[in-house]
């Protein structure tokens, strides 16, 4: 389905429901603001196109405003209209800790 994406088998685990939940550090360069919140990735089909990409749900917001491509890093998200945001993200310092549960 997904021809030649490293992600595909990542993609199927969200497509049967699958969800992560991340502590990152969320910053705004236009307010100069830095902060640390769960964000929800979630897969998600943009309007214009065909394809679905990762959008990304902050905590707090009251709709999902972000997006990124697959395999591009949380410094590179886009608003809903595709534009580069003024919003990136730090992972937090305990992202590579994993739990089994």
């Amino acid at each position: 389905m997904y021809k030649d994406n490293r992600f595909e088998s990542i993609i199927q685990l969200y497509e049967n429901g699958c969800a992560d939940y991340i502590f990152n550090f969320v910053v705004d360069i236009n307010d100069n603001t830095r902060e640390e919140k769960l964000v929800t990735p979630i897969l998600m089909n943009l309007e214009d196109e065909n394809k679905k990409v990762l959008a990304v749900h902050v905590y707090g917001d009251e709709k999902i405003r972000l997006w990124k491509r697959w395999g591009d890093g949380y410094g590179t998200l886009y608003d809903i209209r595709g534009n580069r945001s003024s919003t990136y993200m730090e992972v937090s310092p305990f992202f590579n800790s994993v739990a089994i549960i």
